[in-house]
């Protein structure tokens, strides 16, 4: 099983099958937790390969503005999934019995 898949399945389910665990229909103004964000790290899996696949094609070596872009990308997904998380983790309040 593919990391990326298992992203995709906890991440993009939910949109399209917006239902709670009795099987009701959630209502729109109660779906607040959305982890959205993630699919920035299929983004930066999708221009891997689209830099693998031109790699091939041209029969070049990688470009000091292609690692650049790359480093780029990998600083933005990074910060991207860690402020998510912690916007997440602050929506969510204090987990019971941890509290001080």
């Amino acid at each position: 099983l593919n990391p990326k898949a298992l992203v995709d399945v906890f991440v993009i389910t939910p949109i399209f099958i917006p239902y709670g665990l009795d099987l009701q229909l959630v209502a729109v103004e109660r779906r607040w937790l959305c982890l959205s964000y993630f699919r920035i790290i299929a983004a930066l899996g999708a221009f891997r390969a689209l830099q693998r696949l031109t790699r091939q094609h041209s029969q070049r070596q990688d470009t000091v503005l292609g690692r650049c872009v790359l480093t780029v990308l990998r600083l933005t997904t990074m910060i991207v999934c860690m402020a998510g998380t912690m916007f997440v983790l602050e929506v969510l309040g204090e987990v019971p019995g941890l509290e001080d």
